[in-house]
């Protein structure tokens, strides 16, 4: 039998947004205002008014206490009784969203987040639980909560991606925790590069958005430049090798080249590079500047186009056999004539290379496909005959592989953009290279 609440003189609630009971079987619930009320039969019997800034997101009773979790990324310890009052909180950064989700296994309290990362806490033994943890240091999962489509390698073993969510996080790929968040505000990150010394971050958005920022010692964050560039999403960016240039693919089939000024407070156009007929999907930069003069540029746009460019000028140039065997500082692009024998050697529809990467050693070449699997060649690979060793990975589409160095170790860094996950791979190079001599 069901029964409808009796509010009586309180105003009714617009949304309940969780449940829980009491010990004894009453019935509490967290709503849409920050407000929790206890019932006993149908009618309130007491409240707990606008204890979080927003909805109440999750309850839990634990050791005769309530813990309530909000939008607003605070946890508080409620003692149930006449008193009501607040005996412990913790506090979630802003980076990290709002508490989804509660629960307590064996004295540790298990905090899920709306940025998809679940934090820990050891709670006290005795009296309030909350009385004076913090989060542990490293959460026991950590990510974005919506499509990743940015990866980069950085300096010291470590990664940065970024996400739809606007967050950007720098991994370290050894201990798999981070080194910093940014959240980026009103950015739908699609590509994102680190400069040389880890110092500098580029972020290209969906919405048209281009962000610097600034890394300190202590790994605080801060936004140096930020302008919205026209009204085509841009789709690719790349620091040059010497952190002192930067290249900005659009989606308008436009490369814009810009000197970076005073340690990346200002970014000084200089020039642009005009030639695609469709979206720029990957940039490189040359690893060295050509007779010393220049760096090259090589980019890839949605419809296969592939072109070098003078990233001096911007003038575009000529595929020549001279310039087959140049060392590229990154390799984002899908195409050129080292890596064609990833391709098949029909093109299908139903396979799509998202994205390619070679190792430091440049002895490994990893592209990633739209069935979802990771396929490693021997690098450079020239013939459609190359056998690769292949990781079958996510259910969807992979849209980013990185290799990472480490000392001597090297990693495969891959995200899934629907999937929201980061995955991370050892390189045993005695079992790939036994593999890979042997098809």
């Amino acid at each position: 039998m069901s029964k409808s609440g009796i509010f009586e003189k309180n105003l009714p609630v617009k949304y309940f947004i969780c449940i829980t009971f009491t010990p004894s079987g009453e019935l509490v619930t967290g709503d849409s205002n920050g407000t929790i009320y206890f019932w006993t039969d149908n009618t309130i019997s007491s409240i707990l008014r606008t204890v979080h800034e927003g909805p109440v997101f999750c309850l839990l009773f634990w050791r005769g206490v309530l813990l309530s979790g909000g939008r607003d990324g605070n946890v508080h310890c409620w003692n149930v009784g006449k008193s009501q009052e607040c005996t412990g909180s913790l506090y979630l950064t802003k980076a990290d969203g709002g508490v989804r989700m509660l629960q307590a296994h064996r004295g540790i309290l298990l905090v899920g987040t709306t940025s998809n990362t679940i934090h820990s806490a050891n709670m006290a033994p005795h009296g309030a639980p909350l009385a004076a943890p913090n989060f542990n240091k490293i959460p026991i999962t950590q990510g974005h909560s919506e499509t990743v489509l940015a990866l980069s390698a950085g300096p010291q073993g470590q990664f940065l991606t970024g996400s739809y969510d606007g967050l950007l996080c720098m991994f370290r790929s050894e201990t798999k925790e981070f080194a910093w968040k940014h959240v980026a505000k009103n950015a739908n990150v699609v590509s994102a590069d680190v400069n040389s010394t880890g110092t500098l971050a580029a972020v290209a958005s969906k919405n048209c958005v281009l962000s610097v920022i600034r890394v300190n010692e202590r790994n605080e964050t801060k936004t140096l430049h930020r302008a919205k560039l026209g009204k085509s999403a841009m789709t690719a960016i790349k620091f040059s090798p010497d952190d002192q240039f930067l290249a900005l693919g659009s989606a308008n089939h436009t490369i814009y080249l810009f000197q970076v000024v005073d340690d990346g407070v200002f970014l000084e156009p200089y020039g642009k590079c005009k030639g695609h007929t469709e979206p720029i999907l990957g940039i490189d930069w040359s690893a060295t500047m050509l007779m010393n003069e220049f760096y090259l540029l090589q980019s890839t746009s949605s419809n296969l186009d592939y072109s070098l460019w003078a990233a001096s000028t911007g003038e575009k140039l000529q595929n020549t056999p001279e310039l087959r065997n140049v060392n590229w500082n990154s390799y984002d692009c899908k195409l050129g004539y080292a890596v064609a024998g990833v391709w098949p050697s029909e093109l299908d529809d139903a396979i799509v290379i998202n994205s390619l990467d070679t190792d430091k050693q440049e002895s490994l070449v990893c592209a990633a496909e739209s069935t979802g699997k990771i396929k490693i060649y021997r690098y450079p690979c020239y013939t459609q005959e190359a056998m690769p060793y292949t990781l079958p990975t996510y259910s969807k589409t992979v849209t980013q592989v990185k290799f990472m160095n480490s000392g001597d170790v090297t990693r495969l860094i891959s995200v899934g953009s629907d999937a929201n996950i980061i995955m991370q791979w050892k390189v045993n190079r005695k079992a790939t290279d036994s593999v890979l001599n042997t098809t």
